[in-house]
């Protein structure tokens, strides 16, 4: 299929599919004799979890290093469900570090209130 009906059956942009196969987080894709990009249906998978990946905080770098290492251009379901376990506890750790700043923050707006003259 042409860029133009990948972009159009995925939701992205066109220059956004360059982007990703510019970056290698996208396989290149074969070319026609006049050519044009020729992707196979297997593109859309990849973009897809290209994309969802990216919704959910992973880098390019990341997303680019679990593709490497799948059957067919996708990880495989053990390797994604590491990731997403690395991905959570990372989240986790980020929540307690707001929440402890939130903390601080709300005793520091106590204690200055606190002092304010009358």
């Amino acid at each position: 299929m042409r860029i133009g009906e990948l972009a159009k059956a995925t939701g992205l942009s066109a220059s956004r599919v360059r982007f990703y196969e510019k970056h290698g987080i996208l396989p290149p894709p074969e070319r026609r004799a006049n050519g044009y990009r020729d992707y196979p249906a297997s593109a859309i998978a990849i973009l897809q979890f290209i994309d969802q990946g990216q919704a959910l905080g992973f880098t390019l770098a990341e997303l680019r290093a679990a593709l490497s290492t799948g059957d067919e251009q996708m990880p495989a379901r053990a390797d994604m469900i590491d990731g997403l376990r690395r991905k959570q506890a990372e989240l986790e750790s980020h929540i307690e570090t707001a929440i402890a700043r939130r903390a601080q923050i709300i005793e520091l707006i106590a204690e200055l209130t606190s002092c304010e003259p009358s």
